[in-house]
């Protein structure tokens, strides 16, 4: 359902102000992704955060090939989350404030955040597991979960009753949209 522009040019405005801040969010994501992947070093260290950072470290023997593409899907899955956000801006940019199609890239954006913690959080089990594989042994494996990577999950399943109750909002929109 489209709501008049007259009613609603301040949330376009706030929505075409947000898509531009979450291309360049996108475009901050694709470098930070890429840049592990040009790196020469073979040597890792894991930085918790919402974008891995690598650094050298001595004594790290896993296949660094393998410890960059592992790196990398975190950044995909966000830029894809990302990419439903600025879908939900495109969106309200148009008036559709009750569309069924909002509340979905809501979610999708919520499902990205807690998946790209979850990718995080796990990514040193994952180097050793491939490590394991590649080389027949294994390494110690220290998982650390942040009070901010706990502050995303929160937040990640927030937005996902968000857009349970967008959903239930779209719907009773179309109903009294179908009954007038």
């Amino acid at each position: 359902m489209i709501i008049p522009t007259n009613r609603n040019r301040r949330i376009q405005w706030v929505a075409r102000a947000l898509r531009w801040l979450i291309v360049a969010a996108m475009v901050a994501v694709a470098v930070t992704a890429i840049f592990p992947l040009l790196s020469h070093t073979s040597e890792w260290t894991l930085v918790p955060g919402l974008i891995t950072k690598l650094e050298p470290m001595a004594g790290f023997s896993a296949d660094p090939a393998i410890a960059k593409w592992l790196c990398v899907l975190p950044h995909a899955v966000l830029l894809y989350g990302l990419y439903r956000l600025l879908k939900m801006m495109r969106a309200y940019e148009r008036g559709e404030l009750f569309s069924p199609q909002v509340p979905a890239h809501l979610l999708y954006f919520s499902g990205a955040i807690g998946l790209v913690e979850a990718l995080q959080i796990t990514l040193p089990m994952q180097i050793a597991v491939a490590h394991r594989v590649v080389s027949g042994s294994h390494e110690t494996v220290k998982l650390v979960i942040t009070s901010e990577q706990l502050w995303l999950f929160l937040l990640a399943a927030l937005f996902m009753v968000l857009a349970a109750v967008m959903r239930e909002a779209a719907t009773v929109a179309e109903d009294s949209a179908s009954i007038v």
